[in-house]
Formats: C-alpha cells, structure tokens, sequence
C-alpha cells in the first residue's frame, strides 16, 4: 500500500466510527439497488457507503485486513460470512489516522 494518502481522501483523516449499519430497504430501492451495503457512520454525522463502480450502480463491499485475518464486509443479499458480525463491532471504535 502506499504511504501517502492522495490529497481528495484527507477529509476521512482523524475521522472516528460511530457505528456500522446496513443501509435501508427503503434507501436501495430508491438507489435501485439489489445489494444492501453496510454504511459507515463517522461521530460527526458523515458516512461511507461501499458501491459498485465509480457511477454509484449498486452496492459493495468492504475489504477489511487486520487481526492476521481478511475479512469481507458483504452486502446483506450477499452470503453472510460468520465473523462478520464479530469484525463490525471491532471497526465500530476505529479511528483513521494519516501514516
């Protein structure tokens, strides 16, 4: 990976997760989405939502290394993997720091 992170992702540095939540039925209907994905909730009410593509046509997911483990965070109409329910809850207090 690289170290240096490109300047139009600083606004997530010192950002801190409040909680991790599945987006609404009602929220990817009006998306037009098939997939559910998790929202990433910051303290100060902003959030992330993983897509598909860079036009924004369904929902992702999140890649998640840590723990001598990778972990995919699916979308909730993708096959749920067992500890992803345990891994959600360790990210909730994670803090993204510059380095």
């Amino acid at each position: 990976m690289k170290n240096q992170i490109p300047h139009r992702y600083k606004q997530l540095i010192g950002k801190t997760i409040a909680n991790i939540e599945y987006i609404s039925d009602e929220e990817c209907n009006d998306l037009m989405w098939h997939n559910k994905p998790v929202a990433i909730v910051f303290t100060d009410g902003t959030f992330m939502i993983p897509v598909a593509d860079d036009e924004g046509n369904d929902g992702g997911v999140l890649w998640y290394e840590g723990e001598g483990r990778t972990t995919i965070l699916c979308s909730e109409t993708v096959e749920t993997i067992p500890e992803m329910v345990g891994t959600m809850n360790q990210l909730n207090s994670l803090t993204i720091q510059e380095g």
